[in-house]
């Protein structure tokens, strides 16, 4: 079931019990109904040359509607149960030498459980194997300004993605969640409570975790705006426009720092432990490729906040 309203065509194929069925046939005149009339209607198709399958964790359709015309969210296809298994059966990402490096069991049994709600027998696997394997190569041979020639950073299309309400008119998105780089200690924590009450003196932010660790303590005040209350149950779609809509990010350095670069926001993160040279090459690389830049800073240096330019004003006009 969806989150939220959800808005098909009567022909758009819905995956119920692992078979397509039109949207259409779903009709029940309560939970599910015709919408008669509309004041105005736009559709997005991306047809491709062949059935593929694309299956993200979580993630929005949109991040990959460039590549893929049919999406469903891998935790869909496994009970409760069965993701619990395989979580303790799968390595966890920071134990391994690269992120997704390699196809995992778990990975494999994703992709025939789709290709069967699918129906496909034919099909070919886009893994984030395959670019750190290119990767890996070319930094052997020393030739990493090669990635471009085998590497597209595409930005998020804000323009389709904007009018969500409830927001202020222009904001700042924060996030201050635990990372790997802003690890859970009662110093971040005070460092997190204390960057938020020095960039809510000056400008009205939203923090888009939903919702933000308890032990933190956020300061009261009418500039801040909390996603979980604006928007109960925000996945991470809703997180993402609002970080698109937003004129900066700042917060923890994480998933959602580079979410914002994607987006074309430019980000102010921090860390308190290392991180690796080669993430901060690659975030440099996606900036000179049309990505907004991510600033990073040490937590132990902080004084007070200069909040990046926004690279592209005009994109956020309403």
């Amino acid at each position: 079931m969806p989150a939220r309203d959800l808005f098909v065509s009567p022909e758009h194929a819905l995956v119920i019990d692992g078979v397509f069925l039109p949207a259409r046939l779903l009709v029940n005149g309560s939970t599910i109904r015709q919408v008669e009339t509309v004041d105005s209607l736009e559709y997005f198709h991306v047809e491709l040359e062949m059935h593929d399958i694309l299956v993200a964790n979580g993630s929005p359709a949109g991040w990959y509607s460039s590549i893929a015309q049919r999406f469903i969210d891998a935790r869909s296809l496994f009970s409760s149960t069965e993701i619990d298994y395989w979580t303790r059966r799968t390595v966890p990402q920071r134990e391994q030498d690269y992120k997704q490096a390699v196809m995992s069991p778990f990975d494999g049994e994703i992709i025939e459980r789709a290709a069967r709600a699918f129906e496909l027998s034919d099909y070919q696997v886009l893994h984030p194997s395959m670019l750190f394997r290119v990767r890996s190569r070319l930094q052997k041979d020393r030739a990493l300004e090669r990635m471009q020639d085998v590497l597209r950073h595409e930005r998020f299309d804000f323009s389709t993605h904007n009018g969500l309400g409830g927001l202020p008119a222009s904001y700042v998105a924060m996030s201050v969640a635990f990372t790997e780089a802003l690890p859970d200690t009662d110093e971040n924590r005070q460092f997190l409570a204390a960057l938020v009450d020095h960039v809510s003196a000056d400008t009205e932010i939203v923090l888009v975790d939903s919702p933000p660790p308890a032990e933190i303590a956020i300061p009261r005040s009418d500039r801040v705006h909390r996603l979980e209350t604006i928007h109960p149950n925000a996945d991470t779609a809703i997180q993402t426009q609002v970080v698109a809509g937003a004129r900066a990010f700042v917060g923890s350095h994480g998933g959602l720092a580079v979410a914002a670069a994607f987006c074309g926001t430019p980000a102010l993160t921090y860390h308190s432990d290392r991180i690796p040279a080669d993430q901060m090459e690659r975030l440099e690389a996606a900036a000179q490729a049309g990505w907004a830049r991510v600033t990073l800073e040490r937590t132990h240096r902080f004084k007070r906040v200069h909040l990046p330019r926004e690279s592209d004003p005009a994109r956020r006009a309403r």
